[in-house]
């Protein structure tokens, strides 16, 4: 089994070519990336698998960007460095920690994958890249998902692992413990734009998967999946110029989903079965989300670092291991930090925070610009800016309760984001401003 699967891992970034289909890899890397989450669970050499993965999404960046020898856009050129730096800061503060190169290295990898992405979305959707085929793509994500869920549940993949992640009604294989409950819950945001381009009997399937994944969500009861789709449709409900009659329809649609998935067979049972065992009104009531502590984690982090580091380690981090004492009465002893800019703090310290949150703040703004210049020139892209905006200001929010480690996850984010940016680049670009 291993050698199928180590064999399909190296045969995938040549699909391309095998099909002679007028696309690339990177226009497929989600599938990529999604095999990988189906197949660990049939994989022994786990370390071995993952870190391959790894070494080809690294090659390819590297034919990507130097074999190919393609000129940067001076206009992203801001994201692509800060993009940069942080990865350079990734690979090099661990080594102040006195981490070993093999140690770091890895480490490294694991964040490459997903980070390299924005980059490369960039630059190949502003140039010769269609971002009709990633959303095509996108869609076949979706079945592909929907798909392995429906054989996971069948055959009870994943054992007691995927039940304490996502309940019993479904079962998730190794997809749930990979960050697959929150990306596909991030998927949903871009359903709007993969309709543009759907046809009639792909919309119909699209729909199916997409009331599918919604099923799923809600049997897993996992809190922060229902904000990003109600921020997501609260977003693209107030910015989308729809008639008051279609924004009513798309709210009671939703509201219909909900009523007719929890009247289902068994699933009114199992929402209140993971109810329960996910801590009932202690989880799930307002003075639960007020008094967690994930948002309070910078603040531990802050003053564990004071305690423990000189300004040096404060600038550079102090450790990867994530696990430190808390004194808290919400907290026994010690605690995993979940909060994405706590890690970051502990690990690469301020200099690393700082870094990350720019990467995000430089491509918004340089987004925006070309949006307001292609909106005053009449162009629609609205559907795009809704989709773009979801992405990136959900995912930071995001950041506040749980980390974007998973490379399919923010590699999702980063690979979407950045083609609509690229894309928004290239309708400029076609509107005669040379200098935008």
């Amino acid at each position: 089994m291993d050698l199928i699967l180590f064999t399909g891992v190296l045969l995938f970034p040549f699909i391309p070519y095998i099909v002679k289909g007028k696309f690339e890899f990177i226009d497929i890397i989600l599938l990529f990336y999604l095999y990988v989450d189906i197949t660990v669970l049939y994989v022994s050499q786990f370390v071995n698998y993952i870190y391959l993965v790894n070494a080809i999404v690294l090659l390819y960046s590297l034919k990507y960007f130097f074999i190919d020898n393609r000129a940067y856009i001076a206009y992203f050129k801001s994201v692509k460095n800060v993009a940069y730096m942080f990865l350079g800061a990734f690979l090099l503060f661990p080594f102040f920690q006195g981490i070993n190169l093999d140690k770091s290295t890895r480490f490294f990898s694991m964040t490459f994958v997903s980070i390299i992405l924005l980059p490369m979305a960039i630059h190949y959707y502003s140039t010769r890249g269609d971002i009709k085929k990633l959303l095509h793509f996108g869609h076949y994500f979706f079945i592909a998902w929907c798909l392995f869920i429906l054989y996971a549940t069948v055959n009870k993949l994943g054992g007691f692992d995927s039940e304490r992640i996502g309940g019993t009604l479904f079962y998730y294989g190794k997809v749930a413990a990979r960050g697959g409950l929150t990306y596909i819950s991030f998927a949903l945001l871009l359903v709007p734009l993969m309709m543009k381009y759907l046809k009639k009997r792909e919309r119909i399937v699209q729909i199916v998967c997409a009331g599918f994944v919604f099923a799923a969500l809600l049997a897993a009861l996992k809190r922060f999946v229902f904000v990003v789709i109600a921020l997501g449709l609260l977003n693209y409900l107030i910015k989308r110029k729809l008639k008051m009659r279609v924004k009513v329809g798309l709210i009671a649609g939703v509201g219909a989903l909900v009523i007719f998935l929890l009247s289902g067979v068994g699933m009114k049972e199992t929402v209140n079965e993971r109810f329960e065992s996910r801590g009932g009104e202690n989880k799930f009531s307002m003075e639960a989300v007020e008094s967690d502590i994930r948002i309070d984690e910078p603040l531990i982090v802050l003053d564990y670092m004071w305690k423990q580091s000189d300004s040096f380690g404060f600038l550079i981090g102090i450790k990867t291991d994530l696990r430190i004492k808390v004194h808290d009465p919400r907290v026994f002893n010690k605690r995993t930090i979940h909060n994405e800019y706590a890690m970051l703090f502990m690990k690469f310290g301020l200099i690393g925070v700082i870094l990350y949150i720019m990467i995000f703040v430089i491509l918004y703004r340089k987004a925006a610009k070309l949006k307001k210049y292609l909106v005053k020139r009449r162009v629609d892209i609205m559907e795009y800016w809704i989709v773009f905006q979801n992405l990136v200001l959900i995912f930071l929010i995001e950041g506040m309760v749980g980390g974007h480690s998973h490379p399919t996850f923010r590699g999702l984010v980063m690979l979407y984001a950045g083609a609509i940016a690229g894309y928004l680049y290239k309708l400029a670009q076609g509107n005669q401003n040379k200098n935008v």
